[in-house]
C-alpha cells in the first residue's frame, strides 16, 4: 500500500510544483510599469554554473596542493627577511621550506629554512640576514616548496626575486610569542632528496629590533638521528655576544664511490670509484685548542659546540666547484689554496675533520682543499691501502691539475701526510718529467710538505727527491724518532720510512729536513703513536704555520743541527 501511495503522491506534488512555476513566469514576464510604476528595472545576478564549478573542482583536487609566496619587495641589508608562502589544500604530514640563493655566479647552491605555521593556509620562514660583504645591490632568487613526511617535493612555487640593498626599508620583525615557531640563522645546503629533520628547542633568547624587543627559541635541527645541527647559531650568538661554533668550508676531491646513504659520515667509504668533487662543511666549535680534534664518545651525542663534526657533503659538478674555488681564492688578500692529503686508516669523514682542524689552527685565510682517496680506515686495511694509494694517482694528479688551471691560485701548498706521500711523490715526478719537456716552465707548486712520510727511505733519497726539486719554491720534510707508526711499517717492508729517524736522519739536496722527535712526547701522541704530530703539537703547528706564510728554517725558531757535514733542522720543545 505504501508503494502505490507513493507512486500517486509524487507526481501530483510534481503537478503543483508546474502550476506555481508557471504562474510565477506570468507574474515576472509581465511589465515591470504594470506590476508597480514606480520600481526600476533591476538586472538579477548570474546564477553559478553548478556543472562547471563541480569540474573546476574536481579538476583542483586532481591537480594537488597548490603553493604561491608573498613577494618581497627586497631585502635590508643586515636584516631578516620574512617570507610567507599560501598552501592551498595542505595535506597531512607536510611541511614548506623556502629555498633562495644570492644571484651570483660564485653561490649557485640554494639553500632553505623552514617555515611554520601562521593559520591553515598561511605559512613564514626567516631568510637570514644577508651579509655586508660583498652582496650589496645584489638579487635573491627565492621559491617555496611543499614536501611530504619522507622528504618527497609534492609542488612548489613560482621561482621571485628580492634585491638586497642599504636603502631597503626595514624587514617587519616577527610578531611577539610568533618568533618561538620560527627557524632563525644557519641555513642547510639542498642536496635534493634532504633527509628527514626535527627540531628540539632548547631556550629562549630576546633581541631588540627598532628599539622593540623580541624572544626567538634556540633550536637544534637533527639529521634523525643523528648530527644537531644548531639553527639559531647567528642570532644566539648576537645575543649572549659570542659565537659558540663556526662552520669551515671545504672543497674536496676524492676517487672514493659514492654511496646512497644520506649521513655525511657515510656518503664516502672505501670502495673505489672515480674522481668526483664538492664541498663539505665542518663545525669548529668555539672552546677548540690548538691540536685537538675534539670528538664525540663512543656514546655521545655529537654536539657542534663540543666536537669538530662533518656536517654536510655536496657533491658538485666540475663547473660548479671550480667557479665556487675560484671566488673563495679571490677573496682572500693572498689568493692561496692548501691541500691536504691523507694516509693510512683514514676515512673521509676525518679527512674533512682534519683538514678543517688545520685549516683552523694555521689560521690559514686561503681556500682550504683536501684530496681524499679510498683508505680502508682500520687497521688491518693496510694492504688494500697500499694498492689504492697506487691506483689514486692519475686522479689525483687530475684533481690537482683542476686546481692548478682553474682555482686562479697564486699560490697552491701542498701538505701530505703518512701513506699519502707515496701517491704525491709520484705525481710530483709526472710533474717533474712534464716540466724537463718544456725548459723554462715555472714550479707549479708553492710549498711541498711531506709529513712522516711512510715512503722507503733509500727510494725517496736517491730516485724521488733529485727530480721533484724544479716542481715546487720549497720542499720540506717533517721527521720524528718516536713515530712508531713508521717504525712498523719498517718491520713490514724490511727497510727504514723517509719520516722515520729511529735509523737516521735523511739529508738530500733541495729538501728541508726537520726533525720533530722534541715535541712528540704527549699521552696524546702516544695513543696515536707519534704519527700525527704535524697536527697534535701545538710547536709544530706553530712552524708549519710560519713555513706556509714562507719563512724560511733560519727564520722559524728552528735549531740548525749538521750531520756528516750536511744541514738539517730541529723543532725545539716547547721547554727550550
Amino acid at each position: 500500500m505504501t508503494t502505490n501511495r507513493s507512486k500517486h503522491f509524487l507526481p501530483a506534488q510534481m503537478m503543483g510544483g508546474i502550476v506555481i512555476g508557471c504562474v510565477l513566469a506570468l507574474t515576472l514576464s509581465a511589465p515591470v510599469s504594470a506590476q508597480n510604476p514606480q520600481r526600476l528595472p533591476q538586472s538579477r545576478p548570474a546564477q553559478p554554473d553548478l556543472q562547471q564549478l563541480r569540474v573546476e573542482r574536481r579538476l583542483q583536487e586532481e591537480a594537488g596542493p597548490q603553493i604561491t609566496v608573498e613577494p618581497l619587495e627586497c631585502l635590508p641589508l643586515g636584516e631578516n627577511g620574512v617570507v610567507a608562502a599560501q598552501v592551498r589544500r595542505q595535506p597531512a604530514t607536510t611541511h614548506v621550506r623556502v629555498y633562495f640563493r644570492r644571484v651570483n655566479p660564485g653561490h649557485p647552491e640554494f639553500y632553505y629554512v623552514k617555515a611554520h605555521a601562521v593559520d591553515n593556509e598561511k605559512q613564514r620562514a626567516l631568510l637570514p640576514r644577508p651579509s655586508d660583504t660583498g652582496v650589496r645591490q645584489e638579487p635573491v632568487e627565492y621559491y617555496a616548496a611543499l614536501f611530504d613526511h619522507q622528504g618527497r617535493e609534492l609542488v612548489r612555487s613560482t621561482l621571485s626575486t628580492a634585491q638586497v640593498t642599504t636603502e631597503c626599508p626595514k624587514g617587519t620583525p616577527p610578531v611577539p610569542g610568533e618568533g618561538l615557531n620560527l627557524t632563525i640563522g644557519e641555513t642547510t645546503p639542498f642536496q635534493g632528496q634532504a633527509p628527514p629533520f626535527h627540531f628540539e628547542c632548547t631556550g629562549i633568547v630576546t633581541r631588540e629590533y627598532s628599539g622593540r624587543l623580541f624572544q626567538d627559541a634556540v633550536c637544534r635541527e637533527y639529521f634523525v638521528p643523528f648530527v644537531p645541527r644548531l639553527q639559531s647559531a647567528m642570532l644566539r650568538s648576537q645575543a649572549i655576544g659570542s659565537a659558540l661554533f663556526r662552520d669551515v668550508t671545504i672543497f674536496y676531491g676524492t676517487d672514493r664511490r659514492r654511496t646512497e646513504n644520506i649521513r655525511p659520515a657515510e656518503v664516502y667509504l672505501g670502495d673505489r670509484g672515480t674522481l668526483e668533487v664538492g664541498t663539505c662543511v665542518v663545525t669548529i666549535p668555539a672552546s677548540h685548542q690548538v691540536g685537538e680534534l675534539e670528538s664525540a664518545g663512543t656514546f655521545e651525542r655529537p654536539d657542534p659546540e663540543k666536537h669538530i663534526i662533518l656536517l654536510t657533503v655536496t657533491p658538485q659538478t666540475e663547473a660548479t666547484f671550480t667557479t665556487g674555488l675560484a671566488a673563495r681564492v679571490a677573496a682572500d688578500e693572498a689568493h692561496e689554496v692548501l691541500v691536504f692529503i691523507h694516509g693510512y686508516n683514514v676515512s673521509f669523514e676525518d679527512a674533512a675533520r682534519r683538514t678543517a682542524q688545520m685549516a683552523s689552527d694555521l689560521e690559514f685565510k686561503g681556500a682550504p682543499v683536501m684530496y681524499s682517496w679510498p683508505s680502508q680506515a682500520s687497521l688491518g686495511g693496510y694492504p688494500v691501502d697500499e694498492a689504492n694509494i697506487r691506483w689514486t694517482v692519475p686522479h689525483l694528479q687530475e684533481f690537482l691539475q683542476l686546481i692548478v688551471e682553474r682555482s686562479g691560485a697564486a699560490k697552491v701548498h701542498l701538505v701530505a701526510h703518512s701513506m699519502g706521500n707515496r701517491a704525491i711523490t709520484e705525481v710530483l715526478l709526472r710533474y717533474a718529467t712534464a716540466a724537463n719537456l718544456t725548459p723554462g716552465a715555472s714550479p707549479q707548486f708553492n710549498q711541498v710538505v711531506l709529513v712522516a712520510p711512510d715512503v722507503d727511505a733509500d727510494v725517496f733519497k736517491d730516485e724521488i727527491a733529485p727530480k721533484i726539486r724544479s716542481v715546487s719554491d720549497r720542499i720540506s720534510l717533517y721527521a720524528s724518532n718516536n713515530d712508531n707508526a713508521l717504525k712498523v711499517s719498517k718491520g713490514v717492508h724490511g727497510y727504514p720510512r723517509a719520516g722515520d729517524l729511529s735509523s737516521g736522519i735523511l739529508i738530500t739536496d733541495g729538501v728541508e729536513t726537520i726533525d720533530a722527535s722534541n715535541v712528540d712526547t704527549s699521552l696524546l701522541a702516544a695513543i696515536s703513536l707519534g704519527h700525527s704530530y704535524f697536527a697534535e703539537q701545538a710547536t709544530v703547528i706553530a712552524d708549519l704555520k710560519m713555513l706556509l706564510e714562507g719563512l724560511a728554517p733560519e727564520n722559524r725558531g728552528l735549531a740548525e743541527r749538521q750531520d756528516e757535514g750536511k744541514t738539517y733542522w730541529e723543532v725545539l720543545s716547547g721547554e727550550e
